[in-house]
C-alpha cells in the first residue's frame, strides 16, 4: 500500500485520487464509526500520552 500512496504525496490530491467507489459508501457513517470505535479503545492502546488527540486523515475505500 506504501508503494502505492507515496507516489501521490508529490502531486496535487484532486489529480491523484480519481478513483470512484465500487459501491455507494456512505464515506461520513464511516468515519464516524471509525473515530467512535478508536476513542472507544484509547485505553487499550497504552500510548504515552496524557491527552490522546483523534484525527481523520484519510479514508481508504475500494474503487476503480
Amino acid at each position: 500500500m506504501l508503494r502505492l500512496l507515496n507516489p501521490a504525496a508529490d502531486k496535487p490530491r484532486s489529480t491523484v485520487f480519481d478513483a470512484k467507489p465500487s459501491e455507494r459508501v456512505d464515506i461520513a457513517a464511516l468515519l464516524t464509526e471509525a473515530e467512535q470505535h478508536l476513542e472507544s479503545r484509547l485505553g487499550d492502546l497504552d500510548l504515552p500520552f496524557k491527552l490522546p488527540v483523534t484525527e481523520q486523515l484519510a479514508c481508504l475505500i475500494p474503487g476503480s
